[in-house]
Formats: structure tokens, C-alpha cells, sequence
């Protein structure tokens, strides 16, 4: 098929340019042609004299005088200089690739956000003007007509290159597509998505997006139907959830069952004694108890001789897990074990020979736990936690090993902490059944939120000295992990506390980056407390539990969601002592990324405005619908860090309804033994929930 076409050999598309659209979920033709722009905002006012304000998007005229590349810091410096002769720089982060598209003594318009010292022009986006000769009033660069259409920009691909790309993609491919619900005639199709990358206006754009976002859905609907067990297919195994076992599994608990808890059990009882499979979604904020509930659940399976598989997205949590349930496993005669990437050579055979022979009867693992070496011979219960990080084909791969080995299919209980109000749960997830587990366990304490404006990097030592002062231990969590223009990076941060002398503890730092070895030595001195700060990424956003932290300090905080601070608090309160969460907002540098518009009094005070929702409820219902608000419902299945591929059309927020329609649809082709439509496959490649992007 023309439209199945991998984008590398499109002009101007080598192996870098490629592997960067690949990275996007913008694999072929097809991926390009179904992911248009976005309106752009308009532009913002002319700075061409007069002072620069700070903090403040502008657009202005200056020729470039210096162009440097600073690899380490993996940054690019632009001096720039205007016709009434104010010098300035342009910084660019992770674009070293750039400096070969300025050229020195060129003059160009440019549009950005200026940093809080009214001197650096952040990531701004430029255009040479041809002709110009530095005078004052001279005409701009020619726009084309209609709408300002925005693509992303990509690494090693601006959006200019990639205007410039799109426009060949729809010359040379547009009049091959067809609508893949065969219900409008090629050319009506075509136009369609000709109307969403070349709107006259925004409701023409509007309309084009809401239509091919029915497909989109209809394609996502079908992706989550395969989570459900077919009607009359391969059964699953009634489990003797007795009182006894129920019991014995209770007394391991060191806590009484909070009344959430208690609630939620019934369901999950129900499912497991049932001979039909389970597929249930488990979802509790933060710290309400999920894997107390889906302990008793393990037990109960593992009392009858069936095994278990526990999956974690990151070996963090994974190791976490492990944790977690050999104490409660100690001096039972249940065994459990990890298998992660980390574990190899002997230790991973003799695991696998165990696995093999039945001998453990929980097994807890990363993804790579679900590679074809891995054998459990009575798989009877699958739980995932953060179930949105693993693709339905990996879902299901899982299952249906197990089912052709064994002859009945393993339940499965997904379990999420993200908060999403139960109607549109429901909505999202069609007919999975979902449990809401309210609450929080007895024996966990409260958490204080408190706003604090950061002006200097230097304001970050005090802010930790504070924090140290009780005996506690402190999460300092860093919006990005390599250095920063404002030094509040987590390896600048870290580089900063672990040279200064007046901490008195060593500084733990964990991120993405780091090795396995690097990640669980870190981890390990925090828990111990050989460390008593560790500096990370929002990679600790999920499931981690050291009960000894007492303070959480997020440094850049307007650049989270509301509902990742939430998440991020959510490592306090795990003790008996209370937490103190402190949300450092604005730094040395002005955030381009502020998920709020800065309002007229500035971008500190719509950033404090915002946070100030979490200063006032701990109610993650109440956070998430005020994220939905905001953000769109787009990062509710998956965040843009874990995912595979991206919902490019659909606006949860918006579109709800079509998602309805679209569930009543494929319900109603499953009933008639349909399969879900090649074309739309496209839409959600098989194996793959979606990556959704704010």
C-alpha cells in the first residue's frame, strides 16, 4: 500500500530525520498525513525598540552577530543585536543542530518568551527576512494567507522543515487515501484532511479534526475491546476464594483494611470465583491501598497452586514491589521473586528453571518478564500496576501464552493511581469494569502543601537545609534532568548540594539516565538513609514508599500538571510522620513551558495561582477534574514519557461523546463477529494503547 511508505527516503528525510519521526509515532506516509497542525496563538507584539520586557513573549528583528555551540551543555548561544542597536541572545536547548540554519550577519524575525532578565530569548522560533537592511519599519516576512497553522518541532526537524515536508506528503500522497469507515467517497476524505493541514478558518479546522477524530476513536475503542475476554472462547478457572485463606492473607497485613479497601474486595472476590476471566480496572489515588488489595487477591490464587505475575512499569517499582511483598511474605511458605533487565546470566537461568518448575508463586517484574523464555506453568492472576504504561498487545501476549499452555485464561487486574472522575472512567474504558478504591490505610499521615517563589538557584541549599533540620529525609524533584540555562537541572542541582559543605549528608541523584547499578544504589542510600536527600526526575513519580521521607521539593513546578503533582506528593504521608510538600515556582530563568498563559501581573503570579489548588485539597478527584479542565483529558490512558504512540486527533475533553459512539459501534460489529478494519488499525497500531500528548 502507497500510504504504508516509511517517511525516511521523503526529501529532506535521511536516517537521523527518520528515527526522530519514528520516535513520534510518525512512521509512514499515512502517520503524517493523519497528524496535522495545531492553530497557532497570534503573534505576540513587536519589540523592535524600547526596553525587552521580561518574562513576556515578543517578536522582534535582529540580525545574528555570533553563533556558539556549547556541547556539553548541550545547548546553543545566538548573539543577536537590533537596529537600534540592543544586544541580546537567542538560547536554544538540545538544537546544537541549528547553528547551521543562522547564518552570521543574517537578519530575521524572531518569536519567543524573554527569560526574567529581559536579556535571553528562550527556544524562540525564527524566519530570515530576506532583504532586510536593519532600518527601522521595515516590512516582515511574508505569512502565507489564513490561519497561523503550528506543527511540532521535532529533534533535528524545526517546524519549518517540517511545513516544508508536509506540503510535499500532501502533493504526491493525499489523493491515495480513502476514509477508512468507508463512509465518504474518496475525494469527500481527501478534502477532509486537506481541511485540517490547510483550514480557511478555525471552524473548517474544527470540523476536519472532530470527523477524523471518530475514526481515531472508533480504532481506540476497538484496542480496548481486545482487553475484554471473548464470548465464548477460552475459559478462565474458578478460584476457591475461601474465608480461611482470606483470612491467613489479612493477618500478613500489618494494618486493618481501610473501609475503601473493604469495599473494593467484593468485586474482585466475585470475579476470581467466577469461571469467566477477570478484567477488571483497579483505580485509587495515590496512597488509598491498591496493592494491599491486590495481595489478597495473589494469596487467594496462590493457596489453590496457581501463580501470579506482578508487572511494574520501572525496575524502580519494581524493586519497590519486591520489597514490599517479601515483608509481608516472611515466614509463610509462599515465595516471590524479581526479574527485571538488570538480572542476567546465572541468576537469570536458575530464576527461569524456578519459574519453570512452579516453585515461586509470584513473580514481579519490568517488561521483561513478558519475554517467550519466561514460563509459568499456572499463571492464574495477572496484575499490572500503572497499567497505561503497557501496550494491549503486551497485554495480551501475556494471556495468551499462558492460555495455550494451561487451557484457561489467567484474570487480570489492572491497576491505575491516576484520579479520573468514574463517568468518565466508565467512558474511556467501555465495558471493563471498573473499582474506585477511596481512601487512604490507618497509620499514614497527613501532607502540607506550601508555594514558594524561587528567584536563584542559590535560594535551592537554604530551601534543603530547612527541609533537614527535623531528622527527615528530602525528595528534591527536578523538571529536567540535564543542565539548564537557570541551573535547576537535576545534575546541576545535584553538582551544587553533593560539592557544598553544609548538608552534612551525602545527595543521592536518580534519573532516566542512570544505569541500573547507578539507579539502585541511589535508591538503596536513600531508603537507608546513608542519604538523606535524593535529587531525581518525575521518574519517582509512581509507587515509590520510603516512609522516612518527610519533605518533597519540586523545583519548576508550573512546568507539571496539577495531577503529576499530585502523583509527586503522593511519596509523602507513607509514615507516621507528617510530609511537607514545597512547590518551588519560577527559578532564574523564566519556564517557556508554564502550562498556564502568564497573566498580566506576570508569569509568578498565574503560576502561584494555579499551584494554589493544591494548597487547598488533597482531593485527587477534585485536582484531576481541575487538569482536565486545563490540559485536556489527553494524558489519562498514558503519559508522554511511557507510551508508544500518540491520540493525534481526539480531544478526550472534547470528544467524549464520539468515544460513547464509538463503544456502542464496536460492540455492536463484535456481535456480529467483525474484526476491527485494516485501515483503522493505523489509527492505534496493534500492541500499542496510545501515547496521548497534552
Amino acid at each position: 500500500m502507497l500510504l504504508d511508505r516509511d517517511v525516511r527516503g521523503l526529501p529532506g528525510i535521511g536516517a537521523v530525520r527518520a528515527a526522530s519521526l519514528h520516535d513520534a509515532g510518525l512512521a509512514t506516509v499515512w502517520d503524517l498525513l493523519h497528524a496535522p497542525p495545531r492553530p497557532a496563538p497570534p503573534p505576540p507584539p513587536r519589540c523592535d525598540a524600547g526596553p525587552l520586557p521580561a518574562g513576556t513573549a515578543v517578536r522582534i528583528h535582529a540580525q545574528v552577530t555570533a553563533v556558539s555551540r556549547a556541547f556539553r551543555r548541550r545547548s546553543l548561544d545566538v548573539r543577536l543585536v537590533r537596529a537600534d542597536g540592543v544586544a541580546l541572545r537567542a538560547r536554544f536547548f538540545n538544537a546544537p543542530w541549528l547553528g547551521s540554519k543562522l547564518q552570521v550577519g543574517t537578519w530575521y524575525r524572531w518569536e519567543g518568551r524573554m527569560d526574567n532578565s529581559a536579556r535571553v530569548l528562550l527556544q524562540p522560533r525564527f524566519q530570515a527576512c530576506i532583504g532586510m537592511d536593519g532600518t527601522a519599519g521595515v516590512a516582515e516576512p511574508v505569512e502565507p494567507p489564513g490561519l497561523r497553522m503550528r506543527y511540532a518541532e521535532l529533534p533535528g526537524l524545526s517546524a519549518a522543515g517540517y511545513t516544508t515536508l508536509l506540503t510535499h506528503v500532501l502533493g504526491a500522497y493525499l489523493g491515495d487515501c480513502a476514509d477508512p469507515l468507508r463512509e465518504l467517497s474518496d475525494a469527500d476524505y481527501q478534502h477532509l484532511l486537506e481541511s485540517a493541514h490547510r483550514p480557511g478558518d478555525v471552524d473548517a479546522w474544527q470540523r476536519a479534526m472532530r470527523a477524523l477524530a471518530r475514526r481515531e476513536l472508533r480504532a481506540l475503542a476497538w484496542r480496548l475491546r481486545e482487553l475484554l475476554p471473548a464470548d465464548g472462547g477460552v475459559p478462565g478457572r474458578a478460584w476457591a476464594w475461601s474465608a480461611v485463606t482470606e483470612q491467613a492473607a489479612r493477618a500478613l497485613l500489618p494494618y486493618r483494611l481501610s473501609p475503601g479497601q473493604e469495599a473494593a474486595l467484593p468485586a474482585l472476590r466475585t470475579d476470581l470465583q467466577a469461571a469467566r476471566p477477570m478484567v477488571r480496572l483497579l483505580q485509587g489515588e495515590v496512597g488509598s491501598g491498591k496493592t494491599a488489595v491486590a495481595f489478597l487477591a495473589i494469596l487467594a490464587v496462590a493457596a489453590q497452586g496457581g501463580q501470579a505475575l506482578l508487572l511494574a512499569p520501572t525496575a524502580v517499582l519494581a524493586e519497590q514491589h519486591q520489597r514490599w511483598f517479601l515483608e509481608r511474605l516472611q515466614g509463610s511458605r509462599y515465595r516471590c521473586a524479581l526479574l527485571s533487565g538488570a538480572l542476567g546470566g546465572t541468576a537469570r537461568t536458575q530464576l527461569l528453571a524456578e519459574l519453570a518448575s512452579g516453585r515461586i508463586d509470584l513473580l514481579i517484574g519490568t517488561h521483561a518478564a513478558l519475554h517467550d523464555a519466561v514460563v509459568l506453568p499456572t499463571l492464574g492472576l495477572v496484575v499490572i500496576d500503572e497499567q497505561h504504561r503497557f501496550g494491549v498487545g503486551q497485554r495480551l501476549a501475556a494471556l495468551a501464552a499462558a492460555t495455550q499452555r494451561q487451557g484457561f485464561q489467567p484474570d487480570l487486574l489492572l491497576m491505575s493511581a491516576t484520579p479520573i472522575p468514574r463517568t468518565l472512567a466508565l467512558t474511556i474504558y467501555g465495558e471493563m469494569p471498573v473499582t474506585i478504591l477511596h481512601g487512604r490505610p490507618p497509620g499514614h499521615a497527613g501532607v502540607q502543601t506550601v508555594l514558594r517563589e524561587l528567584q536563584e538557584p542559590a535560594q535551592v541549599e537554604a530551601l534543603v537545609r530547612e527541609a533537614l533540620q527535623d531528622e527527615g529525609r528530602v525528595f528534591l524533584v527536578c523538571a529536567r534532568k540535564w543542565s539548564a540555562a537557570n541551573g535547576l537541572a537535576a545534575v546541576d542541582i545535584h553538582a551544587r548540594l553533593a560539592g557544598g559543605r553544609d548538608l552534612a549528608t551525602p545527595v543521592a541523584l536518580v534519573h532516566g539516565d542512570c544505569s541500573p547499578r547507578e539507579r539502585v544504589t541511589a535508591m538503596e542510600d536513600f531508603r537507608s538513609g546513608r542519604a538523606r536527600v535524593l535529587v531525581a526526575t518525575s521518574l519517582i513519580e509512581v509507587g515509590l514508599d520510603v516512609p522516612q521521607a518527610t519533605h518533597l521539593i519540586v523545583l519548576e513546578a508550573e512546568r507539571f500538571g496539577l495531577a503529576q503533582l499530585h502523583q509527586l506528593r503522593g511519596r509523602l504521608g507513607r509514615g507516621r510522620a507528617p510530609g511537607i510538600c514545597i512547590l518551588a515556582y519560577g527559578g532564574a530563568t523564566a519556564s517557556a513551558s508554564v502550562s498556564s498563559p502568564a497573566s498580566a501581573a506576570g508569569p509568578g503570579t498565574a503560576a502561584r495561582a494555579r499551584l494554589e489548588l493544591l494548597v487547598a485539597t488533597s482531593d485527587g478527584l477534585v485536582i484531576s477534574e481541575a487538569d482536565l479542565r486545563e490540559r485536556g483529558a489527553g494524558d489519562l490512558l498514558g503519559t508522554l514519557q511511557h507510551g508508544a504512540y500518540a491520540l493525534r486527533l481526539a480531544d478526550l475533553g472534547r470528544d467524549l461523546d464520539l468515544l460513547q459512539e464509538a463503544h456502542a459501534a464496536v460492540a455492536q460489529a463484535a456481535a456480529r463477529r467483525e474484526t476491527c478494519p485494516r485501515d483503522l488499525q493505523a489509527f492505534i497500531p496493534l500492541g500499542t494503547l496510545p501515547r496521548l500528548v497534552p
